[in-house]
């Protein structure tokens, strides 16, 4: 491959990337988290918009319960009114799990449908140069004790020089009336197991 080769003391190649798209996915409009970096200060007053780890990590606890192999560390949050988003890694970057929820009074049947399909959709097409996706599929779970369908993507990424293994989760949950969706990012030669590890720790409040 001839093409730049991110950082490799980052660990991970997909994050910036990840994160615009999870923004992207979540809210289903044509921004990205990048410009979020640069928002004033009163639209952070209004959105509550931090990168404030601790908060952050606050703040992803209270739309998904769960654990990250060798403790976490938090990227960004926000909130537009029924709109709450947050972004955690782990310490070393090899994951990275962002998590939205959409309270009840923002959605219809007919919206739970289009954020779902559209969230789905956008993160089928995911692909940036570092990143191969090389197996598709879905398959049935349990989530929150609900039936739920569970989209992964297998891959490899460039990791420096080096090849690794990268595995993409997705889905989405209606609890309480209100729509929980999480997109989950795993590199590294352990990617499937730690996917699967944060995947068991996720529960509903």
């Amino acid at each position: 491959m001839t093409s730049t080769q991110p950082d490799p003391r980052s660990g991970f190649p997909w994050r910036g990337v990840a994160l615009g798209c999870g923004l992207l996915l979540v809210l289903g409009v044509g921004s990205c988290v990048a410009a979020g970096y640069y928002l004033s200060r009163v639209l952070r007053e209004v959105t509550g918009f931090t990168l404030d780890s601790g908060a952050v990590e606050e703040k992803a606890q209270t739309i998904f319960k769960h654990q990250i192999p060798g403790g976490s560390q938090g990227v960004v949050s926000f909130s537009l009114g029924p709109i709450d988003f947050a972004g955690v890694t782990s310490r070393d970057e090899e994951v990275l799990l962002m998590v939205g929820r959409i309270g009840a009074e923002a959605l219809n049947e007919i919206d739970r449908q289009e954020l779902e399909a559209n969230f789905r959709e956008g993160v089928s097409e995911f692909r940036s140069e570092d990143v191969e996706i090389t197996l598709e599929r879905s398959e049935s779970r349990r989530l929150c004790d609900q039936a739920i369908s569970l989209l992964i993507l297998e891959g490899e990424s460039q990791e420096g020089s080096t090849t690794v293994p990268s595995v993409v989760y997705q889905s989405a949950v209606l609890h309480r009336e209100d729509l929980l969706m999480f997109l989950l990012i795993s590199t590294g030669n352990n990617a499937l197991p730690q996917a699967e590890q944060v995947f068991a720790s996720l529960d509903c409040h």
